[in-house]
């Protein structure tokens, strides 16, 4: 039968009361193993379960664990040893998994799997590890099985995984071999294996040794720890099909000229990019790297654990400029005449109702939308005020030369303009009150001196105090990882 080697391999390491695992075997065992290292210990009160990544090279993590080992040495303990790819899910993949627990969420019972189960290798774009699968899918639904058939008793269900059935159902599972390492409450640690490739002694038993044997004179002899040097990592090969011995030369295609923007709209639409490549952040990991994904482009991709970029078409927007060539010099023909006839304009705000009313709201869907539209792609949402056509261009049949001349319009003139032509001086509004908060933003000016209702805020910079030798403080100890280092 040939063996079939799964992604995440660990070693599952349990250690016996008054003994510490061999030297020469806990180095093999850190050396081999560079995620992380979980530490199961059972106390009078509890089982106490800490999970911790590899942050140290091999020498800090052997003394990390020979810290572990001293304190630990009066307590049944079991150490899970993880070599698993860069990217994983580390709420689902650290073991142990736990079994069983009392009314106050206490485990009861632990177990950790190691070993290949070609019948549980997860094809989803999640991953799951096949010891993650065999637990969610088999051994978990085996003990609350049993949990039903024979009712609150945890020591039946710790006879039932002990027995020769158990077994038997155990390694139709296994594809080459395989390995479950149990801790209880109460009661010697224990493990169901078929092919043992481990290794077992008077301090306990290793599911894996990686070639470690017993008895041996390095057994007894401390191991010789040594800087172990990061591997040297070739470069990755762009296609099938390029030499790596000789560098593919660049190719620069012919630039093809590109036809001139007409509207102001058809200019936004012509910068913006065709795609946008989202890369995802590098301090995501696990389900929350997984999660990324989905909000990004709504699927999981099969290689997410590789982090690819993601990499999003981009619509262009679509708008029309009205045309608006009289409107001003219609307006200023309506005020010219209500000057004449010596009309009063009040001092308020134009009341617009009826047909007035309506244009103004078509106008406000037009441009603006009714709040039923729901934009999935980002670079839609930042090119929508692109729609707004720019109110100085519309105004350029009027015969003004700048915006200047708008301070020369009288308040009669400005409210005669308003009533007659809403969607302009909406347009107007719109892009004043996003020239006053681009100038706010720029930190030039607040929004009270932008438009001269308060004055400008002097800070007087602070007086140079002469310097003070500090006192010396205490050294504080670096805070503890491990209750047990």
């Amino acid at each position: 039968m040939s063996y079939h080697k799964p992604a995440y391999s660990s070693s599952n390491v349990q250690v016996k009361p008054g003994f510490t695992v061999p030297e020469t075997l806990l180095h093999k065992l850190v050396t081999e193993n560079r995620t992380a290292i979980s530490i199961v210990v059972r106390t009078k009160a509890a089982i106490d379960i800490e999970k911790h990544k590899i942050e140290h090279d091999v020498a800090g993590t052997i003394k990390f664990m020979k810290q572990v080992e001293s304190n630990t040495k009066n307590f049944s303990r079991m150490y899970c040893f993880h070599s698993f790819p860069a990217e994983y899910d580390d709420e689902a993949e650290l073991q142990p998994f736990v079994l069983l627990r009392d009314s106050k969420k206490n485990p009861l019972a632990v177990v950790a799997i190691e070993g290949d189960f070609p019948k549980y290798v997860d094809t989803s774009a999640d991953g799951f590890s096949e010891a993650y699968k065999l637990m969610d899918t088999w051994l978990g639904d085996k003990v609350v099985d049993m949990y039903k058939l024979i009712g609150n008793n945890p020591q039946k269900i710790y006879e039932y995984l002990r027995a020769e059935q158990f077994a038997k159902d155990f390694n139709e599972q296994v594809g080459h071999r395989g390995s479950l390492s149990f801790m209880l409450n109460i009661g010697e640690q224990f493990a169901q294996e078929k092919n043992d490739a481990g290794v077992s002694g008077d301090w306990g038993q290793a599911s894996f040794a990686y070639g470690y044997t017993e008895p041996v004179i390095q057994a007894a002899t401390p191991a010789v720890v040594e800087k172990v040097e990061a591997p040297v990592v070739p470069p990755v090969k762009k296609s099938r099909w390029a030499d790596d011995d000789e560098p593919v030369k660049e190719v620069t295609p012919p630039k093809v000229p590109e036809k001139a923007p007409e509207t102001p709209v058809e200019k936004v639409a012509a910068e913006l990019p065709k795609q946008r490549t989202f890369t995802p952040p590098a301090n995501l990991h696990g389900k929350p790297l997984k999660a990324w994904y989905r909000n990004i482009s709504g699927d999981l991709p099969k290689n997410w654990a590789e982090r690819p970029d993601v990499v999003l078409e981009a619509t262009t927007p679509k708008a029309s400029v009205p045309k608006t060539d009289t409107a001003v010099a219609d307006a200023m023909k309506a005020a010219q005449a209500q000057k004449n006839d010596k009309e009063i304009v009040a001092n308020s705000m134009p009341i617009v109702s009826g047909d007035k009313q309506k244009a103004a709201n078509e106008f406000v869907k037009k441009y603006i939308g009714d709040g039923s539209a729901i934009i999935k792609d980002p670079v839609a949402s930042a090119a929508m005020e692109s729609k707004l056509p720019v109110f100085a261009e519309l105004m350029a049949g009027s015969g003004m030369k700048n915006l200047n001349d708008l301070q020369k319009w009288t308040s009669a003139f400005k409210f005669i303009f308003v009533k007659q032509h809403p969607e302009l001086a909406a347009l107007a509004l719109i892009q004043l009150v996003n020239r006053v908060r681009d100038l706010e933003l720029s930190g030039d000016k607040t929004l009270g001196e932008l438009t001269n209702t308060e004055a400008p805020i002097v800070t007087t910079p602070p007086v140079e105090e002469p310097l003070i030798p500090s006192p010396v403080e205490p050294v504080v100890e670096p805070k503890k990882v491990s209750r047990w280092a």
